[in-house]
């Protein structure tokens, strides 16, 4: 994940045009749009791995762990963007800083997971490179699942967009 991730943020740069307009985008947004991805493409990097993390504690058996996780990183985003963006007046700037803050709490919050004694899921090095195989063949139906959600927003957005005129 920490690697799918870089090489998107890094193959985003210099794209950051073309991906706004693709989005539909107005070119008079981008200046705006920029000052905001440039931060929260990094971010991503740290927030979907977190994502991935809460879900194995909680299948884990420390449901109050991932539940401390997620409302210390909402609450956190939700007092940082107030601050950055109206104490601070940084804008879509201070708000991408405070989603990363945030994320950054959380991933601290669930690192204690891996200092848990009775935890049951450990990180290895795999040895067997076809079970690993086997296990990104059984995922891929969860991996379709969620693009197929993304790409329905996507086109609800866009249709929302063409017919309200926005």
């Amino acid at each position: 994940t920490l690697l799918t991730n870089l090489v998107f943020a890094l193959a985003s740069l210099g794209l950051e045009a073309q991906l706004f307009s693709l989005l539909g985008a107005p070119q008079s947004m981008h200046p705006l749009l920029n000052s905001y991805f440039d931060i929260i493409r990094w971010t991503l990097i740290v927030q979907l791995p977190t994502m991935v993390l809460y879900y194995f504690v909680r299948a884990d058996g420390f449901p109050m762990l991932a539940t401390i996780a997620l409302v210390c990183g909402a609450l956190s985003n939700i007092g940082l963007d107030a601050w950055f963006i109206i104490q601070l007046g940084l804008g879509l700037k201070g708000a991408a800083l405070a989603t990363a803050i945030a994320q950054l709490i959380q991933l601290a919050i669930l690192c204690r997971y891996f200092l848990m004694p009775q935890r049951s899921l450990r990180l290895v090095r795999p040895s067997r490179w076809k079970e690993l195989l086997k296990t990104c063949y059984n995922g891929s139906s969860e991996f379709i699942n969620e693009l197929s959600v993304g790409l329905v927003f996507l086109l609800l957005n866009g249709l929302l967009i063409a017919r309200l005129g926005i």
